[in-house]
């Protein structure tokens, strides 16, 4: 029996990927297109769309208050961001109050886009590409800037490098979807 050879990937993985555009291709050919009047309206993949917005826009919220509670509650964290107090550091104290505002900032955001979805405006699309944009940049800048304050501590884990990627890959997913999609065409038109 042995082992695989990298020819034997090669093909496995040559034979996987034909099986796969020969299905794709045969799909093509005999899906029949919807009539766009069956296309209007926040049905299909919007519906998780607006999920993901009243989801995400209420975690947000119970995060910031979750987390920063317990800090601001903290005697030790309380003195570091009180201004006056003997270990008081200004750095750290407009970082935590710079996230708190961001983070409540992109749940007002996330809501925004919420009532725009509902109400099916133009200019839905934009902003919610907009957003999906802006998430992975500020867990970017966030990381950074807490390193750069930090700098004993260690920000840039594995969990965070995948909460990264997978904003990064959700965002794509979405992007796409929002740029190609004839049901976002039809139905944001007001």
């Amino acid at each position: 029996m042995g082992t695989f050879s990298l020819w034997h990937w090669l093909i496995l993985l040559f034979a996987f990927t034909l099986t796969g555009w020969l299905v794709y291709a045969i799909y093509k050919s005999i899906r029949q297109p919807k009539p766009e009047s069956q296309l209007v309206g926040l049905g299909g993949w919007l519906i998780f769309i607006g999920l993901g917005l009243l989801i995400g826009g209420l975690r947000l919220l119970m995060d910031v208050n979750e987390t920063y509670s317990s800090l601001f509650k903290s005697p030790a964290s309380a003195d570091l961001i009180t201004p006056g107090s003997p270990t008081f550091n200004s750095p750290v104290y407009y970082f935590i109050y710079s996230e708190v505002i961001m983070y409540v900032l992109l749940a007002l955001f996330s809501f925004l886009l919420l009532v725009l979805f509902f109400n099916k405006k133009r200019i839905f699309p934009t902003l919610y590409v907009v957003f999906l944009i802006g998430i992975p940049v500020l867990m970017a800048v966030d990381v950074i800037v807490a390193s750069i304050l930090f700098p004993s501590e260690q920000f840039l884990d594995s969990e965070t490098i995948g909460m990264l990627i997978g904003s990064v890959i959700a965002a794509s997913i979405w992007i796409a979807y929002m740029r190609r999609s004839r049901r976002v065409k039809l139905t944001f038109t007001r």
